[in-house]
């Protein structure tokens, strides 16, 4: 990886810092949602809205990015997020949780750009190395995944009596850091030549392939059973079980980790295994982290389970984007990559959402067991399927 282009390096920057808004909002967006909201139910709220801000904005942005490119598309971005981050800060110091649960909405339109990060690597070094690419941009995060939390907890004081304001003014000056880097963004111009030459297939034949709907679906469920536990969890240790902030933190900061330390090596496993092997890997270490929630609920077993549901979402999410990539020609990248991002993100809103009212309703346990177990059973029939149709495609045809 150190022989990757600049670009490469300056993605992984702002992957760093860029990301750091989301992982703040898990962390303490549910909180202050249950300090601030009118009903319990809507504690989780201002969470799904940065979620519904990524669903929503995942084709505007491939749009956009499309029209002005990606380094100014991703800048842009970054500004609105800087927006909603001084606006959280505002919001929490009048004590408005509608105001506050709208700031989450650019901070998740970021996030909409912040998901092409991964697209613009494998257009820095090529298809062949998709998989090293997208995960050494993943890499940043393992930055994001501790800068988050300790910005959240150190700033949340900063302003008087209005806990955590002051950690939304510490995410703006994160983001300032995300923008210095991408201003040094050069990306190459794609060629086109041969099959990405021609006119662009319909996007609903493209959808239809096998290959495509198996990445979509690795992607979107291994996103949605993430999101719904992830989401779920700050509540259900803070709130419902009194688990100290710094024990809460630290189980979600493991999380986080898992989610991304595994991309030192995830790219080189799906070189070496493909990305079928890859996404059954990662649906299999999902059962795992159910099995464990369902086990027990003390601190040990939310951190093994958190950390197996971010180590599963790392081999889904990776293989299904290196999959994605060589489902399309260069000609197709932007309105595939949008139908695709939107999918996934759409499916994420809907997790995020029913988590606080399936954690009020039905507990820790049965959210884990019921909510979870079919969708990672369609996830495997989808990959078996795939894997059945693969071999009797013909030479040169997409499966």
């Amino acid at each position: 990886m150190l022989n990757f282009p600049r670009n490469l390096w300056i993605l992984v920057t702002a992957q760093a810092f860029g990301s750091c808004g989301t992982i703040m909002v898990i962390l303490v967006g549910g909180i202050v949602g249950a300090l601030l909201a009118p009903s319990e139910d809507l504690s989780t709220a201002p969470v799904t809205a940065v979620i519904v801000g990524v669903a929503v904005s995942t084709v505007p942005a491939a749009l956009l990015m499309r029209w002005v490119g990606r380094r100014a598309g991703f800048i842009l971005g970054t500004l609105f997020a800087i927006a909603g981050a001084a606006l959280g800060a505002y919001a929490i110091s009048l004590q408005d949780f509608w105001l506050f649960t709208a700031a989450m909405l650019p901070i998740g339109a970021n996030q909409a750009f912040v998901q092409q990060y991964r697209f613009a690597a494998i257009e820095s070094v090529g298809k062949d190395l998709a998989p090293k690419a997208v995960s050494t941009v993943l890499l940043g995060s393992i930055v994001a995944a501790y800068l988050g939390p300790e910005v959240a907890v150190r700033a949340a004081d900063w302003v008087g009596e209005a806990v955590y304001a002051g950690s939304f003014i510490g995410l703006c000056f994160c983001y300032l850091v995300a923008i210095a880097a991408l201003s040094q963004l050069r990306l190459p111009e794609l060629a086109a030549t041969g099959e990405d030459a021609q006119a662009g297939r319909p996007l609903l034949k493209i959808l239809a392939t096998p290959r495509t709907m198996t990445a979509v679906a690795g992607a979107a469920i291994g996103y949605g059973v993430m999101t719904l536990l992830m989401t779920a969890t700050p509540i259900s240790m803070h709130v419902h079980r009194a688990f100290s902030m710094t024990d809460t933190a630290a189980v979600i900061q493991a999380h986080v980790m898992a989610m991304f330390l595994p991309s030192l090596f995830t790219g080189r496993l799906v070189s070496r295994f493909g990305e079928t092997a890859m996404l059954l890997a990662g649906v299999a270490t999902n059962f795992i982290a159910i099995a464990v929630a369902i086990h027990g609920e003390t601190w040990v077993h939310f951190l093994i389970s958190l950390s197996a549901l971010g180590v599963g979402w790392n081999l889904l999410f990776i293989s299904a984007t290196t999959l994605l990539a060589r489902s399309y020609a260069s000609s197709e990248r932007y309105t595939v990559q949008a139908a695709n991002d939107f999918s996934v993100f759409g499916f994420q809103a809907g997790a995020s959402l029913s988590a606080g009212f399936l954690i009020n309703i039905i507990g820790w346990e049965q959210l884990a067991a019921i909510a979870t177990v079919p969708l990672l059973m369609f996830a495997a029939l989808a990959i078996f399927r795939h894997a059945i149709d693969r071999p009797a495609a013909a030479p040169g045809q997409t499966p």
